[in-house]
């Protein structure tokens, strides 16, 4: 029986680089029903910054890019 990690889907989603240069760039879990689970703040940590067992699916994730204002709201709201 898979989890609901193993069933759910990872997108990439991509604000712009804060005022130092970081990225601000977020893995989102979503779960097959569209709910979301948990965000994942990349952090300079790249594929790293999801648990092992949603490693493949940061490294296939579909990538959409968002506000810098989202970007924050979402990161407060789900990390």
């Amino acid at each position: 029986m898979k989890t609901i990690l193993q069933s759910s889907s990872l997108i990439k989603l991509v604000a712009l680089n804060d005022v130092n240069g970081n990225e601000q760039h977020i893995y989102l879990n979503v779960s097959h029903s569209g709910e979301i689970i948990k965000a994942y703040d990349v952090a300079n940590k790249g594929i790293y910054a999801v648990p092992e067992e949603l490693k493949i699916k940061a490294i296939n994730a579909n990538i959409i890019y968002i506000s810098q204002k989202e970007y924050k709201r979402i990161l407060k709201e789900y990390e």
